[in-house]
């Protein structure tokens, strides 16, 4: 896949589920489902910085990212790069927040559910691609 192919993937509907992998402090591998969003050169996936993998963002300043199709044709897109947390202007969080939300949920759900968990996960960690490989045919 392209560039273009690979944003496309992404930002589909209904979305996939996607899977960050940072480094934690022994140097071992952390890798964890997320809901994410592509905004056409950036991951954002929510979540508050107390996490351990955050935390590890904070760290090494890298992360990696995948999504994939569980069933035929089995297509994927992995990237990885510069990766940092971004806890400032909680507007700008939220309106992130709701969109990556509302991929997931039923439009007339998202603001009941981003509402349970915002007084607690107030953070965006945002994954800004250097590398990225994708394919439309599993192997």
């Amino acid at each position: 896949m392209d560039l273009d192919e690979i944003g496309r993937y992404l930002d589909r509907s209904p979305a996939t589920t996607g899977f960050v992998a940072v480094s934690i402090g022994d140097g071992s591998p952390l890798v964890l489902p997320v809901w994410y969003r592509f905004d056409g050169k950036t991951v954002n996936i929510w979540t508050t910085s107390t996490r351990r993998w955050p935390q590890a963002v904070v760290r090494t300043g890298k992360a990696a990212f995948a999504a994939g199709d569980a069933g035929k044709p089995f297509a994927a897109v992995t990237l990885r790069g510069r990766a940092e947390i971004d806890e400032g202007d909680e507007e700008t969080i939220l309106s992130e927040v709701r969109a990556i939300t509302s991929r997931y949920i039923e439009e007339d759900q998202v603001d009941d559910y981003v509402s349970r968990w915002w007084p607690s996960l107030k953070a965006i960690v945002r994954i800004h691609p250097d590398v990225s490989h994708g394919w439309e045919r599993g192997y």
